[in-house]
């Protein structure tokens, strides 16, 4: 058992809100969060003062190795004897009994609630989310869209060097045989696609911090739904405009091969340039499409579609 799942555990056994043990502790609110998720340990002053408010040492806390408090026990009936008016107690027969069976009835009831209610319990806890931590996730789902764009961009323009350059060596405009110039165009192509692979691994390390939002459920901010759905709604337009010039591209991008074909004919030189321009055009639409995809980043801070509340449990379960 790790250290925030024991601050979990007597924290549920005193019947404490995370608010609460805060409110004891000195500390937000999303500190606790933090603590009983393992995103952060307790320094060591408040490691004593979870030790004081729950009644244990830090050795509990820390190692877990000795046993859990104890929940006091009552105390023993005084046994049967004569009353203070002096009576004597009933006889054992004339005292009631329950009826037999009756406590393997209530074991069993009691069995079947927690079957029932055992994933409602397991449910996590609201993490809270505040503004400035909202904003931090969708700057770094920004930056991620921009090198995730780039990236296939350069995947997608990676052989046009190798068009152009064999084009311009068949033309005679550049000084180099058509094997050189093949040779230099692969060269390209290769780092085009290392330096494409390298975009998309900095695009999911900046937004590997942030996945603990698509798995747990939300608790924002007072006044921070209205806005994130403003900024959703102004996301939404600016990606359907960069969707359109996206695809204008895309379109547009078999121009150059067709001019190429009705002007110059067969020649092969200007058939491998208008190749090149064609996947650069190509290029450009990707990008402005991916880049301007910001909607799941809302969906997952306003908690619709796949980060919806039920898709977060089965989520959160599987990991379990």
């Amino acid at each position: 058992m790790t250290l925030g799942e024991r601050i979990y555990r007597l924290r549920r056994r005193a019947g404490w809100s995370q608010e609460e043990l805060a409110d004891r502790c000195g500390v937000s609110r999303q500190s606790v969060s933090k603590w009983e998720s393992g995103q952060s340990t307790p320094d060591l002053e408040k490691l004593v003062q979870l030790s004081r408010t729950f009644d244990v040492t830090t050795d509990y806390l820390l190692l877990g190795e000795e046993d859990e408090p104890a929940q006091p026990e009552p105390e023993p009936a005084p046994p049967p004897g004569p009353s203070a008016a002096g009576e004597e107690p009933p006889p054992e027969a004339a005292q009631p009994r329950p009826e037999e069976g009756a406590g393997d009835v209530r074991d069993v009831l009691h069995d079947i609630g927690n079957l029932l209610f055992a994933e409602r319990e397991a449910d996590p806890e609201p993490y809270y989310l505040s503004g400035e931590e909202a904003q931090a996730y969708l700057t770094a789902h920004a930056g991620c869209r921009r090198r995730n764009g780039l990236g296939t961009g350069l995947c997608i323009l990676s052989p046009a060097g190798l068009m152009v350059l064999e084009g311009l060596a068949m033309m005679g405009v550049l000084p180099l045989t058509e094997d050189a110039a093949a040779g230099l165009g692969v060269t390209l192509l290769l780092v085009c696609v290392a330096a494409g692979v390298g975009l998309f691994s900095l695009a999911e390390a900046q937004l590997r911090p942030w996945k603990f939002l698509r798995r747990e459920p939300l608790r924002l901010e007072e006044g921070l739904a209205p806005w994130l759905e403003q900024e959703a709604a102004r996301g939404a337009a600016r990606g359907r405009m960069q969707d359109g010039i996206g695809v204008m591209f895309c379109i547009l991008s078999g121009a150059p091969m067709l001019l190429a074909a009705t002007v110059f004919g067969d020649e092969s030189g200007m058939a491998m340039l208008s190749v090149g321009q064609l996947l650069a055009l190509v290029a450009v639409g990707v990008f402005l499409m991916v880049d301007g995809a910001c909607k799941p980043a809302y969906d997952c801070l306003l908690e619709r579609g796949e980060c919806s509340p039920k898709k977060k449990r089965k989520r959160h379960r599987k990991q379990e």
